[in-house]
Parts: structure tokens; C-alpha cells; sequence
């Protein structure tokens, strides 16, 4: 496959739609941000242009990565499709067709452009399910599953994924989404909480709590959540949905 070759399937409506899937999982509350092509590990950015890869390790939680970007590429990984595809920087257009150059080289590709989302994500499984005791992983294909609003199969892999890593922020505020997307706000709220109790100043987990508060009818605890992750991410999108919903 070609550079004009990742361009044209690029330009498909069905993996434009299936691109925005990834963002929502990837990039939450900014996932139709610009900002999400400067996105480092754990939601921090990264100064651009010039437009090359970090290759900056960030811890988040118990997690260590390098990944940056829309697609949060690995060093790794943006080293060998630069070495395959000649893409000469990190631009916003580079990462787009990386990000087509992956669902390509995992067999995904005619599943994407013919609206199989199902099971594109299924081809996709193997490259994200988790080895024994691999949180991350399983956190990962959550993610892939809560963009599709498989809200029973993503609250299935991220209960495990929160047994084995309790601690981790990310992969318990992933299964309050889960159980919000299943309208279990009671169940949820705990989640969200302990995840607050390790990062309390982070926007996203901010973002969801409000809504869980919201959802359980908490309005004033809502809006004061809400309004605490705005004032210090006023382009956090979901917050400022979830807030314009209380005052409507």
C-alpha cells in the first residue's frame, strides 16, 4: 500500500466514522480537538511544530508509555511505519495515514471501508486484548469497545482490568463509563471516586464524575464538579455539554 493509497481510504466516510471511534476512546473529552494530534501518555501535550515524535516517556498511574498523538503511537511503532511509508515528520496529516497504515497492516481494512465496525474491532481483538495480567492492554480494548458503545463487553474486560490494577486512575474511571453507558450511576460513582482520590485535579476524571453526579441527581455536586474541570480545561467538551444539560 501507498502514501495515495492510505490517503484514499483515508478520505472514505466509513473510516472517517471509524477514526472518530478511536478518538472517543483515545482522547475522551478532546476528541474533536486539534489538540489531540499533540497528546502525550496520561492527557499532557506536547510543543508542536516543530511536528516529530516526543519519544518522551510519561508515567500515569503505574503505567510508563511513550505513545503520543492521535493514535498514540509508540516510538516504536512510529519508527517502523516512518521506515515503511516515508512519512517525513509527525504531522497531523502523518498521524491521520498511520493511523489507516495500522487498521491496513492488522487485515482491518476492507472491514472499516465496508461500515463492519463490529467486526473490524473484532479483526482488531487480538492487537488489543491483554496477555495474562496485562491491565493496560484490556484497559485499551475498553477503550476501543466503550467507542463503540458495547457498553456490556466493555464493562466485562474492564472489571478484570480493575481487579488486577485497583489503583490505577484510568482503568476505573473506563469502568464507570462502562456502567454509566448501562445507566448503573450507583455502581459507577465508586469508581469514578477512587479514581478522583489519586488524580484530584485531572479534567477527564473531573468530567465523568460530574456526569455520574449529574445522573444520580447530585445537581449542585454536579455543577460544582463540572465547573472545577472547566476552569481548568475550559475546552473540555464533555464537561461543557454535561454543564450546558444542568442549565438547560
Amino acid at each position: 500500500m501507498t502514501r495515495d493509497d492510505l490517503r484514499e481510504a483515508l478520505a472514505h466516510p466509513n473510516m472517517q466514522a471509524f477514526l472518530a471511534v478511536i478518538d472517543r476512546g483515545e482522547h475522551g473529552p478532546h476528541a474533536l480537538s486539534p489538540e489531540r494530534y499533540r497528546t502525550l501518555y496520561g492527557g499532557t501535550t506536547f510543543a508542536a511544530p516543530p511536528w516529530e515524535h516526543p519519544r518522551r516517556k510519561v508515567t500515569a498511574g503505574r503505567w510508563t508509555s511513550t505513545a503520543a498523538g492521535r493514535g498514540q503511537f509508540l516510538a516504536a511503532t512510529w519508527d517502523a511505519l516512518v521506515a515503511r511509508y516515508e512519512f517525513p515528520d509527525f504531522s497531523p496529516e502523518c498521524q491521520d495515514e498511520a493511523m489507516v497504515a495500522l487498521i491496513h497492516g492488522r487485515k482491518a481494512l476492507a472491514d472499516v471501508l465496508a461500515g463492519r465496525f463490529e467486526e473490524a474491532i473484532r479483526v482488531l481483538e487480538p492487537y488489543l486484548k491483554a496477555v495474562a495480567g496485562d491491565a493496560r492492554a484490556m484497559n485499551n480494548q475498553g477503550l476501543a469497545l466503550l467507542g463503540l458503545k458495547r457498553f456490556d463487553d466493555a464493562r466485562r474486560v474492564l472489571k478484570k482490568a480493575a481487579k488486577l490494577s485497583p489503583d490505577e486512575p484510568f482503568v476505573q474511571t473506563n469502568y464507570g463509563r462502562a456502567l454509566m453507558g448501562l445507566g448503573l450511576a450507583s455502581e459507577a460513582r465508586p469508581h469514578h471516586e477512587q479514581a478522583l482520590r489519586a488524580l484530584p485535579d485531572d479534567t477527564r476524571l473531573l468530567a465523568h464524575y460530574g456526569i455520574c453526579l449529574a445522573a444520580l441527581g447530585e445537581l449542585d455536586r454536579a455543577r460544582e464538579t463540572l465547573d472545577a474541570a472547566l476552569a481548568a480545561d475550559p475546552n473540555n467538551e464533555e464537561a461543557l455539554l454535561a454543564r450546558a444539560g444542568l442549565d438547560a
